[in-house]
């Protein structure tokens, strides 16, 4: 298919990045994806994806307004607190519908347009998106001589609230229509067969999504990267910075990463916290910075990837302590800019990540045990950068987003 023209609709979930709505790594990764196709030859593509602002639509990119306060989200990320569980059944249903007013006449408007012998549907995430475009297909395969490919991006954060509502089970395409299921790792792979026991084996394709290895580069000008990210001027250039960015979620851990700042800070070492959350889980940090009398944290606001790039370029060990990691995506981001990661274990990440590049600690029943593991790790790694930047780089180059979109194509 990558030879003959072929015509690609993507739905997203969740907003594509702006300062008015930071998004999560699937709305950076939708945004992603359709910047390769559109540089692709021979490809035409729509990209969809919700949000609460007045935006304008374009050639390629139609941006629907959801007629709620916040876009409906599977967990919540730094835009949006407001997940499809909060919806009462008449609202969700009501949602649903909008979606498809709002976004199927610019669907078939677009492929009237741009007549193709191929057509990739591509739902981000499962359930409500790959429903609605699997709608699209059958119309299609009746209306159309042309070839329709439906594919499901499995993200994983939509697994993690399907097993604790039946919510979506009224909006579950027929599994048999999906082409491919594509997934993070193994362990998605068996959970969405114990959810879903038709889906076949050629239905599914584990590989890891892709990150922007162009953005994501090695640099050692730490006076300029301090000058980008406007940090103060206390932070100099021989002191040591452990970095962590993501969306404020209990399961991100970030209360652990802080009581192992208090085990590791000292007046050479500063912690940098990048991200956004709810008011009060915000709240709840800066109280335990202050319960420590920790000097050298400092939280900066969630940074668009340009500026991230930065940060984890700067840093000397990049830290990501989450339970659950559904993609995993700062840490292949870290990495490619020659920056070691410390983490736990998730099916996810030892996919990925070798000992060389990466200490990823186990799961204990006792908290306190955690911390002081995470706090010894982050300290053997402060001097690893020069010694294991190359091979870092090396593993991330592995996982580009170019890559990914080639293989969505094949």
């Amino acid at each position: 298919m990558q030879h003959e023209e072929t015509t690609i609709i993507t739905l997203g979930t969740v907003p594509w990045f702006s300062n008015a709505e930071p998004t999560s790594g699937s709305g950076i990764v939708d945004a992603l994806l359709h910047k390769q196709y559109l540089q692709m030859p021979n490809v035409k593509i729509l990209s969809i994806y919700p949000t609460v602002q007045t935006l304008y639509a374009t050639e390629n990119v139609y941006p629907y307004k959801v007629p709620t306060a916040q876009v409906p989200v599977f967990t919540k990320i730094p835009c949006s607190s407001y997940q499809f569980t909060d919806m009462s059944d008449a609202e969700f249903e009501d949602y649903y519908q909008a979606l498809k007013v709002n976004c199927l006449p610019n669907i078939y408007s677009f492929i009237a347009q741009n007549k193709s012998p191929n057509i990739v549907l591509l739902a981000h995430h499962f359930f409500i998106n790959a429903s609605l475009l699997n709608e699209v297909k059958k119309n299609l395969k009746h209306d159309y001589d042309c070839n329709v490919k439906l594919i499901t991006l499995v993200h994983g954060t939509e697994f993690m609230m399907y097993q604790r509502t039946n919510r979506f089970h009224k909006y579950i395409p027929d599994i048999s229509q999906i082409d491919t299921f594509y997934l993070h790792s193994t362990e998605q792979s068996l959970l969405l067969k114990r959810f879903f026991p038709d889906v076949k084996e050629h239905q599914l394709s584990v590989k890891i999504l892709g990150i922007d290895t162009d953005l994501f580069l090695p640099n050692t000008d730490k006076k300029a990267l301090k000058k980008a990210l406007q940090l103060p001027d206390m932070i100099k250039e021989h002191h040591k910075i452990v970095a962590f960015a993501g969306k404020f979620v209990e399961w991100k851990r970030i209360d652990m990463l802080l009581d192992a700042t208090a085990l590791y800070e000292k007046e050479d070492i500063f912690t940098i916290i990048a991200g956004r959350g709810e008011e009060s889980l915000t709240q709840s940090y800066y109280k335990q910075v202050e319960g420590h009398q920790l000097k050298n944290v400092i939280f900066l606001n969630y940074l668009p990837q340009n500026q991230l790039s930065k940060l984890f370029a700067l840093a000397d060990v990049g830290v990501f302590p989450s339970k659950e990691e559904p993609l995993g995506l700062v840490f292949i981001e870290c990495i490619a800019t020659g920056t070691p990661v410390v983490g736990f274990k998730t099916s996810v990440l030892q996919n990925i990540l070798t000992p060389e590049v990466a200490i990823l600690l186990e799961e204990e029943n006792d908290r306190q045990t955690m911390v002081e593991k995470l706090a010894d790790a982050i300290q053997k790694l402060f001097n690893a950068k020069r010694l294991v930047g190359e091979k870092a780089r090396q593993i991330a180059c592995k996982y580009s987003i170019y890559e990914y979109a080639k293989t969505i194509m094949e």
